[in-house]
Order: structure tokens, then sequence, then C-alpha cells
């Protein structure tokens, strides 16, 4: 890939997701989503690059790991060899399996200037049928998960809650400030995956840095929920649960949370 200058990193990491990949850069070859970008995916799994490799109008570096990485690890290894040469301002992390609208892009960087307090914006998130997701949500507590856990256990339907104030922002699209990530060290490598993203947007507010959720931009989650059929993954993200609950990152969010309200 050229240096070509851009405003916006964007990093992509592919589990073998390679339709679901190719759609998302579909996407940002619209207008009003390429023009400040340049994207850097990062095959987890030996998968072929060819079908990646197209005449896009932005400028495209593909990674192939020589072993499978966590989602913390693949991020924060994009973001160390691509983001100073790049030039860019900001280091967007998106899931393949999230689609865009033409001028999402456009429209988050125009939202970035309206705030520009802020070091980490996310879109409204919503399902494939139009159901809003909650991907702006609240400081999570022990019981509430364990709760949701012994629901989804016995089968029973959980309800999305949604709040008019959050305190974290779903992983599956979040555009950082990159002098306030690297500030604050990237991603926590020691989540391999789950809650490295709760984790990163409780730091960020304990450094006494804002986020900002902007509802007015809307993108697309096809997602597979695999914790919820995957043992594999359901043991992932326990330890993923159990490691940040025991951690002074939450006692110390859980404090602010409450003097915040208080």
């Amino acid at each position: 890939m050229s240096h070509t200058r851009c405003k916006v990193l964007i990093s992509i990491v592919s589990h073998i997701n390679g339709s679901q990949v190719l759609g998302l850069l579909h996407d940002l070859a619209l207008p009003g989503n390429y023009e400040s970008v340049a994207v850097i995916l990062r095959l987890n799994k030996p998968e072929a690059t060819h079908v990646f490799e197209r005449s896009w109008p932005f400028p495209l570096e593909i990674v192939q790991n020589d072993q499978p990485q966590g989602f913390s690890a693949n991020h924060n290894a994009t973001f160390r060899q691509f983001v100073e040469s790049n030039d860019a301002q900001l280091f967007c992390v998106l899931n393949p399996d999230i689609r865009l609208h033409a001028g999402t892009m456009a429209a988050l960087l125009a939202c970035c200037e309206r705030k520009p307090g802020a070091v980490l914006i996310a879109p409204q998130v919503r399902a494939p049928d139009g159901r809003v997701e909650a991907n702006a949500r609240r400081l999570p507590a022990p019981g509430e998960i364990f709760r949701k856990g012994v629901m989804r256990f016995f089968g029973q339907g959980l309800r999305e809650e949604r709040s008019e104030s959050w305190d974290w922002f779903a992983g599956m699209f979040m555009l950082f400030d990159v002098t306030a990530f690297r500030s604050i060290g990237g991603f926590d490598e020691r989540y391999f995956l789950y809650y490295e993203d709760v984790d990163i947007c409780c730091r960020l507010r304990l450094a006494g840095l804002d986020l900002h959720y902007c509802p007015a931009v809307t993108v697309v989650h096809d997602a597979r929920r695999g914790s919820h059929q995957n043992v594999g993954l359901f043991l992932r993200h326990l330890s993923s649960v159990v490691r940040f609950f025991s951690s002074p990152v939450y006692r110390q969010c859980r404090r602010l949370a409450r003097l915040q309200a208080g």
C-alpha cells in the first residue's frame, strides 16, 4: 500500500469471514465512505487473499497473521504498524459483520467535528430487521450478568436494554481519537475476546476523557452470537467476565459512576 495520507485508519480482522469482509469493503467504497479512509485487513487464520485484491477507491493493506491472536492483540498490532505511516487522526475498529450505508463515514466525521472533545464515537447499531441494538450501554454489574446467563440457559428471551445515558460502547464499531488510544495503551491484550470494549471505555472515562454516542448515524450488524452456541467461545466469554469484574478498572469505574449519579 502506498502511504497515502488519510484521516481514518480502519482496522478489520477476518476469522475466515471472506464474504462478510467483501460486503463491508464494498460498503466502504460507497460515496461518503471512502474519501478519507485507509483500510488494514488482518487475516487471523489462513485465508485466500486474492478475493480481496481489487481496485478499491481507498488504500488497502492485507496482513496474514503467523498464528491466531485475540481481538485486542489484532487491533493493537494494526494500530502500532500502520497508524503513523498513514498520518491518521482517527482509528476505527470495525467487525466484518457490520454493513454501512453511503455517507456513513462522512456523517461520523461531521459528528467528530461537532464534538471536538470526544475521544471515542459510536454510531447507532441496528439488526438486519431494523431493530435498534444496545451497543451503547451502562456499566454492567455481576448480578445482571448472572441473571442474563440463567435466562439464556433456560431459553428465555432477553429484552434489549437501552438508556439515555451510557458508560461504554460495544466493540463492533468504535471510532477512536489516535492520541487518546495511544495514551491509554490501546486495548488490554489480557482480554483475548469479549469485555475488551468495556475495559477500554472504562479506562478512557477514568482518564477524564469523553465518549459520544451518535444515534443519528446508523449501521447494520448481522450478529452471529457465537458465544451462545460455541462452548469454546462461551468459556472465553466467562473468562473475560471474571477478569473484568475482579479488576481495579471495574471497581474504579463503578465508583466513578456512583459519584456521577449522586
